[in-house]
């Protein structure tokens, strides 16, 4: 559900302001940063988050 709808709102905004390409690459790349810190910790911590398979 997160992942959707953050997907919609990066949808969203690029199609709303085509001209801020720098913001949306920042806030990609802080997600997939995200993303990485999410998988270590699954990695790490497999019994913690089950969820997250």
């Amino acid at each position: 559900m997160h992942k959707r709808s953050r997907v919609f709102l990066l949808r969203k905004r690029w199609k709303s302001s085509p001209g801020k390409r720098q913001q949306i690459i920042t806030l990609w790349t802080i997600g997939s940063h995200v993303m990485l810190l999410v998988c270590t910790a699954r990695r790490n911590a497999p019994v913690y988050l089950p969820n997250l398979h």
